[in-house]
């Protein structure tokens, strides 16, 4: 069993770091719970604490848990994550809890215009949020050769879906994360 997370602290709010550092480390220390309740609870108990602490901080954050080949989502926020086949087609993708992520789901906004949208920061849940809720996927089975792709809105608002595919291709994962990581910080230091 592996889990995997990225948390992402809210830059507008007090103490995002530590947020995103309070939930990675109750993902880190499960409790006697195995799954789906785990995940919950552990993020639940994180959210319960920074409420309960009046810090005024939040974090998103996006889990996986894989066991064997079976994967599973969880996400709270605008972080996001994405299951790609070997021959590039997007098999599973979150929607971030967001007016614009939303809009895009539906058909409303294409991804050119969901990346420059004024409101593309807007986020509807957090962890740190008495009325946090979390969105939990349905179990899906892994392929040979699938890339399991977790992020926070730093990459997913600055490199369109096809490019991190594109990125992908033939290259080692370590390759491909570098790519990835070079193409996003690039776009973020040149383009508005």
């Amino acid at each position: 069993t592996g889990v995997l997370a990225v948390a992402d602290g809210l830059g507008g709010l007090p103490r995002g770091e530590d947020a995103s550092q309070r939930v990675v480390e109750s993902l880190a220390n499960p409790t006697t719970a195995r799954g789906i309740n785990s995940v919950v609870a552990c993020l639940e108990s994180a959210n319960e604490s920074l409420v309960s602490g009046r810090s005024g901080s939040g974090t998103t954050v996006s889990v996986v848990t894989i066991e064997r080949r079976e994967f599973r989502s969880y996400h709270v926020g605008d972080s996001a994550t994405m299951v790609i086949g070997r021959r590039g087609r997007i098999k599973f993708q979150t929607t971030p809890h967001s007016p614009v992520g939303i809009a895009e789901a539906n058909g409303q906004l294409d991804e050119k215009a969901a990346m420059i949208h004024p409101n593309r920061h807007v986020i509807n849940n957090i962890i740190g949020m008495s009325d946090m809720w979390i969105e939990v996927g349905k179990l899906i089975q892994l392929a040979d050769l699938d890339t399991v792709i977790l992020a926070s809105d730093g990459l997913w608002d600055n490199l369109y879906r096809d490019e991190v595919v594109g990125l992908l291709g033939n290259r080692s994962l370590m390759e491909s994360a570098n790519g990835i990581v070079r193409m996003a910080t690039d776009r973020m230091k040149h383009e508005s």
